[in-house]
């Protein structure tokens, strides 16, 4: 009888750790925002914090940033999660990424 609850005892242990450790692992994997999908193309645009409100950089064929486009989007009153985004910077793929990012941040 003994044996046979620590085995029941062995397997839940098992279950309940498999469950964290895949719980784990869903958090922890990057969520992407609109327009971050892997491509193969080089991004056309990047948004970043830029003095507490929302701007958007297009970017040439080198990756270097050009004159912003700010938006009235106070970044610090978005959710953390968009915020540390936003201030280490979101590449977007094209204008409709741009156009998305723009709605879903509430612009």
């Amino acid at each position: 009888m003994k044996y046979s609850v620590r085995i029941w005892f062995a397997a839940i242990l098992l279950l309940c750790a498999a469950a964290l450790g895949l719980s784990i692992l869903c958090m922890t994997a990057p969520r992407l925002l609109p327009g971050m999908q892997r491509q193969l193309a080089a991004p056309q645009y990047l948004a970043r914090d830029e003095g507490g409100r929302l701007a958007i950089y297009p970017l040439d064929s080198t990756g270097a940033a050009g004159s912003p486009v700010t938006y009235d989007i106070y970044v610090n009153l978005l959710p953390e999660y968009d915020v540390l985004k936003l201030r280490a910077g979101i590449y977007l793929a094209d204008a409709r990424a741009v156009q998305q990012l723009l709605e879903d941040l509430g612009g």
